[in-house]
């Protein structure tokens, strides 16, 4: 072997010699003693580890690869770090144009790392799990060797502290506030879960628009009036913003008319119900478009239950979709634009996907022809009300945009869209 790569070469030296009196170069031996064990009658020699006292063979190459590999994951060595101060050159002054590096102590603060990782829990939608896997955890101490593992419990408990404390400084804000608007929506999961969101609006003491969620909790059905008002009221007690509502926006469903029923007996018997009233309700803008596009909608739903098959057969398949973008590429289509598979309830995917079919009108026929089991066919006469509907759908989609912005107030932009 090359002196080069032998760990007992001569030079560099730190103090430790070899039976030659040659200065070991490597550092390991800083924290490792050289001694002798007998192993069945016969001396070997041997490196004890300093803060564990465990025995490494000694390489008859020298190399002090095993060493290294224990020194990593000793941890009565890494522990004894946490007793020492961490020297660090991150703050830097520019004094003229030189610049001098201040060095600071380093001082690892447990609490803070806590803190910190239920952020990142509660920001990325993390599992509470993922504190306890094995490579984020060793990611976690190259980090830093004082790094002590989290069970999933404590940053559980980290995750609701951090809510805690938020929730009572917003709820400090909201003590300035003078009037308070209010949103509420239900929707029902895949899993047949009743949800329930409420959100205020209001401007702060810097005259900005909040938008903040006050609760979002599943409604056990039934869903009648008093329920929704009963949730919605408690809520605002648990806020204590009660006296402050000045509106609140609903769907035009009718169940909602019990909903304002019920919680504007409640304000009145705190005194507290704005205007006597006449402007607590406001229905959602949105919705009514809806029920007006849905009625019109239903005139063509032939057309558009054939356009639904088609898109849906389709997108069911990569190789589908694959042979029918090589038609669109035939007939100089350009496939930048894709299918829109649309939600029945929801009329803008439906007017999406009559946009995207209109694009590929001549395809679907070309396509039809490759493939017998393509059965909805669009015929010159579907198109032609597609197109015209979609017109018609192009004012109600502007509208609702409007309708729906979050940065600024509608109220005074709704009536010269309707």
């Amino acid at each position: 072997m090359d002196a080069s790569e032998d760990g007992d070469e001569v030079e560099g030296g730190n103090g430790t010699t070899d039976d030659a009196g040659r200065k070991r170069k490597s550092p390991v031996w800083n924290e490792f003693s050289k001694i002798t064990v007998m192993v069945k009658g016969v001396p070997v020699k041997k490196g004890e580890c300093k803060y564990c006292k465990k025995n490494i063979a000694i390489n008859k190459s020298g190399s002090t690869t095993q060493f290294i590999r224990h020194m990593q994951k000793c941890y009565v060595r890494l522990a004894s770090f946490k007793k020492q101060k961490v020297l660090t050159g991150t703050d830097f002054i520019k004094v003229g144009a030189a610049t001098n590096g201040n060095l600071g102590i380093f001082k690892f603060l447990k609490q803070s790392v806590r803190e910190n990782m239920a952020k990142m829990i509660i920001v990325h939608e993390y599992p509470f799990r993922m504190v306890e896997h094995e490579f984020f955890v060793l990611f976690c101490r190259m980090l830093n060797a004082q790094f002590e593992k989290i069970s999933r419990a404590i940053i559980r408990n980290e995750c609701i502290k951090l809510h805690a404390y938020e929730k009572n400084k917003f709820k400090i804000m909201l003590t300035s506030v003078e009037k308070i608007s209010l949103t509420s929506d239900l929707w029902t999961s895949n899993q047949t879960i009743g949800y329930m969101c409420l959100t205020a609006h209001f401007m702060n003491s810097e005259w900005i628009l909040q938008k903040p969620i006050l609760n979002f909790c599943s409604l056990p059905p039934p869903n009648t009036g008093f329920s929704i008002a009963d949730a919605i009221f408690h809520c605002l007690l648990d806020w204590g913003i009660e006296s402050k509502v000045s509106t609140i926006t609903l769907d035009n469903a009718s169940s909602n008319d019990s909903v304002v029923r019920y919680l504007k007996d409640s304000f009145s018997r705190i005194g507290k119900l704005f205007f006597k009233g006449k402007i607590f309700h406001v229905r959602c803008c949105v919705h009514i478009l809806n029920l007006m596009v849905q009625d019109g909608l239903h005139e063509i739903k032939d057309v558009i239950q054939n356009i639904r098959k088609s898109v849906k057969y389709l997108k069911m398949s990569s190789s589908r979709l694959h042979n029918f973008a090589e038609i669109a590429k035939q007939v100089n289509i350009s496939v930048v634009r894709r299918l829109v598979f649309d939600v029945p309830t929801r009329w803008n995917s439906t007017y999406a996907m009559l946009e995207s079919a209109l694009i590929f009108r001549d395809v679907f026929p070309r396509y039809g022809d490759r493939d017998n089991n393509h059965a909805w066919l669009l015929i010159d006469l579907d198109c032609e009300k597609a197109e015209n509907v979609c017109k018609i759908l192009e004012v109600f989609h502007d509208a609702s945009n409007v309708f729906s912005g979050v940065s600024y107030p509608t109220s005074n932009l709704f009536l010269p869209e309707i």
